[in-house]
Protein backbone atom coordinates (compact mmCIF):
# COMPACT_ATOMS: atom_id res chain seq x y z
CA UNK A 1 0.00 0.00 0.00
CA UNK A 2 1.11 3.59 -0.63
CA UNK A 3 -0.15 7.10 0.14
CA UNK A 4 -0.74 9.29 -2.92
CA UNK A 5 0.88 12.70 -2.44
CA UNK A 6 -1.91 14.35 -4.48
CA UNK A 7 -5.24 12.89 -3.39
CA UNK A 8 -3.92 11.74 0.04
CA UNK A 9 -5.55 8.32 -0.31
CA UNK A 10 -3.77 5.10 0.57
CA UNK A 11 -3.96 2.79 -2.43
CA UNK A 12 -2.53 -0.59 -3.54
CA UNK A 13 0.97 -0.44 -5.02
CA UNK A 14 -0.33 -1.45 -8.47
CA UNK A 15 -2.18 1.90 -8.60
CA UNK A 16 1.19 3.67 -8.90
CA UNK A 17 3.47 3.77 -11.93
CA UNK A 18 7.06 2.64 -11.58
CA UNK A 19 9.83 5.15 -10.85
CA UNK A 20 13.38 3.83 -10.47
CA UNK A 21 14.62 7.01 -8.82
CA UNK A 22 12.22 6.66 -5.88
CA UNK A 23 13.25 4.61 -2.86
CA UNK A 24 10.24 2.30 -3.16
CA UNK A 25 10.36 2.18 -6.96
CA UNK A 26 6.98 3.88 -7.34
CA UNK A 27 5.83 7.39 -8.25
CA UNK A 28 4.49 9.66 -5.50
CA UNK A 29 1.18 10.26 -7.28
CA UNK A 30 -1.23 7.50 -8.22
CA UNK A 31 -2.16 6.69 -11.81
CA UNK A 32 -5.58 8.34 -11.44
CA UNK A 33 -4.08 11.65 -10.29
CA UNK A 34 -1.47 11.48 -13.05
CA UNK A 35 -4.22 10.96 -15.63
CA UNK A 36 -6.18 13.91 -14.28
CA UNK A 37 -3.04 16.07 -14.41
CA UNK A 38 -2.36 15.14 -18.02
CA UNK A 39 -5.96 15.90 -18.96
CA UNK A 40 -5.95 19.26 -17.20
CA UNK A 41 -2.63 20.25 -18.77
CA UNK A 42 -3.10 18.67 -22.21
CA UNK A 43 -2.43 21.92 -24.09
CA UNK A 44 0.77 22.68 -22.16
CA UNK A 45 2.05 19.11 -22.55
CA UNK A 46 1.31 19.19 -26.28
CA UNK A 47 3.14 22.51 -26.69
CA UNK A 48 6.18 21.16 -24.86
CA UNK A 49 6.19 17.99 -26.98
CA UNK A 50 6.03 19.99 -30.20
CA UNK A 51 8.79 22.38 -29.06
CA UNK A 52 11.06 19.49 -28.06
CA UNK A 53 10.13 16.96 -30.73
CA UNK A 54 13.70 16.21 -31.84
CA UNK A 55 14.95 15.84 -28.28
CA UNK A 56 12.09 13.51 -27.34
CA UNK A 57 12.57 11.38 -30.48
CA UNK A 58 16.27 11.00 -29.73
CA UNK A 59 15.53 10.01 -26.12
CA UNK A 60 12.90 7.49 -27.22
CA UNK A 61 15.21 5.96 -29.82
CA UNK A 62 18.01 5.68 -27.26
CA UNK A 63 15.71 4.04 -24.70
CA UNK A 64 14.32 1.57 -27.24
CA UNK A 65 17.84 0.60 -28.32
CA UNK A 66 18.93 0.05 -24.72
CA UNK A 67 15.76 -1.86 -23.79
CA UNK A 68 15.00 -3.75 -27.02
CA UNK A 69 14.12 -7.11 -25.45
CA UNK A 70 12.10 -5.48 -22.67
CA UNK A 71 10.13 -3.37 -25.13
CA UNK A 72 9.47 -6.32 -27.44
CA UNK A 73 8.20 -8.43 -24.53
CA UNK A 74 5.96 -5.56 -23.36
CA UNK A 75 4.54 -4.99 -26.86
CA UNK A 76 3.80 -8.69 -27.28
CA UNK A 77 2.11 -8.96 -23.88
CA UNK A 78 0.06 -5.80 -24.54
CA UNK A 79 -1.02 -7.02 -27.99
CA UNK A 80 -2.11 -10.38 -26.56
CA UNK A 81 -4.01 -8.75 -23.69
CA UNK A 82 -5.66 -6.03 -25.82
CA UNK A 83 -6.50 -7.51 -29.25
CA UNK A 84 -9.57 -5.27 -29.69
CA UNK A 85 -7.58 -2.09 -28.98
CA UNK A 86 -4.88 -3.17 -31.44
CA UNK A 87 -7.48 -3.88 -34.14
CA UNK A 88 -9.17 -0.52 -33.53
CA UNK A 89 -5.81 1.28 -33.72
CA UNK A 90 -4.93 -0.49 -36.95
CA UNK A 91 -8.24 0.56 -38.47
CA UNK A 92 -7.49 4.21 -37.67
CA UNK A 93 -4.11 4.11 -39.37
CA UNK A 94 -3.70 5.62 -42.81
CA UNK A 95 -3.28 3.21 -45.74
CA UNK A 96 0.30 1.97 -45.99
CA UNK A 97 0.97 3.87 -49.22
CA UNK A 98 -0.06 7.13 -47.57
CA UNK A 99 2.04 6.34 -44.49
CA UNK A 100 5.10 5.57 -46.61
CA UNK A 101 4.59 8.72 -48.66
CA UNK A 102 4.45 10.84 -45.50
CA UNK A 103 7.58 9.23 -44.08
CA UNK A 104 9.36 9.71 -47.39
CA UNK A 105 8.62 13.44 -47.24
CA UNK A 106 9.88 13.72 -43.66
CA UNK A 107 13.04 11.64 -44.09
CA UNK A 108 13.76 11.33 -47.84
CA UNK A 109 17.41 10.24 -47.55
CA UNK A 110 16.75 7.72 -44.80
CA UNK A 111 13.67 6.32 -46.55
CA UNK A 112 15.46 5.99 -49.90
CA UNK A 113 18.44 4.24 -48.32
CA UNK A 114 16.24 1.84 -46.38
CA UNK A 115 14.13 1.02 -49.44
CA UNK A 116 17.20 0.44 -51.61
CA UNK A 117 18.79 -1.78 -49.00
CA UNK A 118 15.63 -3.85 -48.60
CA UNK A 119 15.24 -4.20 -52.36
CA UNK A 120 18.88 -5.28 -52.78
CA UNK A 121 18.63 -7.77 -49.92
CA UNK A 122 15.47 -9.31 -51.37
CA UNK A 123 17.03 -9.55 -54.84
CA UNK A 124 20.14 -11.30 -53.53
CA UNK A 125 17.98 -13.67 -51.47
CA UNK A 126 15.75 -14.70 -54.41
CA UNK A 127 16.87 -18.06 -55.86
CA UNK A 128 16.55 -18.71 -59.61
CA UNK A 129 13.98 -21.43 -58.96
CA UNK A 130 11.59 -19.17 -56.98
CA UNK A 131 8.07 -19.02 -58.43
CA UNK A 132 7.33 -15.32 -58.91
CA UNK A 133 3.63 -15.92 -59.55
CA UNK A 134 3.17 -17.76 -56.25
CA UNK A 135 5.15 -15.06 -54.45
CA UNK A 136 2.88 -12.42 -55.94
CA UNK A 137 -0.16 -14.36 -54.69
CA UNK A 138 1.01 -13.89 -51.09
CA UNK A 139 1.17 -10.10 -51.51
CA UNK A 140 -2.23 -10.04 -53.21
CA UNK A 141 -3.75 -12.10 -50.40
CA UNK A 142 -2.24 -9.80 -47.74
CA UNK A 143 -3.63 -6.74 -49.51
CA UNK A 144 -7.07 -8.38 -49.78
CA UNK A 145 -7.14 -9.29 -46.07
CA UNK A 146 -6.13 -5.73 -45.15
CA UNK A 147 -8.98 -4.38 -47.24
CA UNK A 148 -11.76 -6.64 -45.94
CA UNK A 149 -10.75 -6.74 -42.26
CA UNK A 150 -9.58 -3.18 -41.74
CA UNK A 151 -6.32 -4.49 -40.23
CA UNK A 152 -2.88 -4.41 -41.80
CA UNK A 153 -1.56 -7.77 -42.96
CA UNK A 154 2.08 -8.29 -43.95
CA UNK A 155 3.89 -10.87 -46.04
CA UNK A 156 6.51 -12.19 -43.62
CA UNK A 157 9.63 -14.25 -44.25
CA UNK A 158 9.39 -17.22 -41.89
CA UNK A 159 13.18 -17.33 -41.73
CA UNK A 160 14.19 -13.63 -41.97
CA UNK A 161 16.32 -12.45 -44.87
CA UNK A 162 18.73 -10.96 -42.33
CA UNK A 163 18.02 -12.85 -39.13
CA UNK A 164 19.63 -11.81 -35.85
CA UNK A 165 20.07 -13.50 -32.49
CA UNK A 166 22.21 -13.13 -29.41
CA UNK A 167 25.40 -15.21 -29.42
CA UNK A 168 27.33 -15.02 -26.16
CA UNK A 169 25.36 -11.91 -25.26
CA UNK A 170 26.08 -10.11 -28.53
CA UNK A 171 23.41 -9.67 -31.23
CA UNK A 172 24.73 -10.99 -34.53
CA UNK A 173 23.52 -11.99 -37.99
CA UNK A 174 23.23 -15.77 -37.65
CA UNK A 175 20.88 -16.89 -40.41
CA UNK A 176 19.62 -15.63 -43.76
CA UNK A 177 16.42 -16.98 -45.29
CA UNK A 178 15.47 -16.95 -48.95
CA UNK A 179 12.82 -14.95 -50.75
CA UNK A 180 10.72 -17.74 -52.21
CA UNK A 181 7.14 -18.98 -51.81
CA UNK A 182 8.07 -21.70 -49.30
CA UNK A 183 9.51 -19.13 -46.89
CA UNK A 184 6.52 -16.77 -46.90
CA UNK A 185 3.52 -16.44 -44.62
CA UNK A 186 0.84 -13.83 -44.00
CA UNK A 187 0.72 -12.27 -40.53
CA UNK A 188 -1.22 -9.43 -38.90
CA UNK A 189 0.95 -6.33 -39.17
CA UNK A 190 1.41 -5.87 -35.43
CA UNK A 191 2.39 -9.51 -34.95
CA UNK A 192 4.95 -9.21 -37.73
CA UNK A 193 6.40 -6.02 -36.22
CA UNK A 194 6.81 -7.75 -32.86
CA UNK A 195 8.37 -10.81 -34.50
CA UNK A 196 10.82 -8.61 -36.43
CA UNK A 197 13.96 -10.45 -37.60
CA UNK A 198 14.85 -11.92 -34.22
CA UNK A 199 12.75 -15.09 -34.24
CA UNK A 200 12.13 -18.01 -36.59
CA UNK A 201 11.29 -21.73 -36.29
CA UNK A 202 13.62 -23.74 -34.05
CA UNK A 203 15.64 -20.61 -33.20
Amino acid sequence: MKLCSKCKIVKPAEQFAKAKRESDGLQDRCKTCNAEYRKANAARIKAYSEANAEKLRAYTAQWRKANLEKRRAYDKAYAEANPEKIRAKNRRRAPRTEYDAERAKMYPEKFAAKTAKRRATKKLATPVWANEEKIAEFYSAAAFLSMVTGEWYHVDHIVPLTGKAKVNGVRQHVVCGLHWEGNLQILPGRENEIKSCHSWPDA
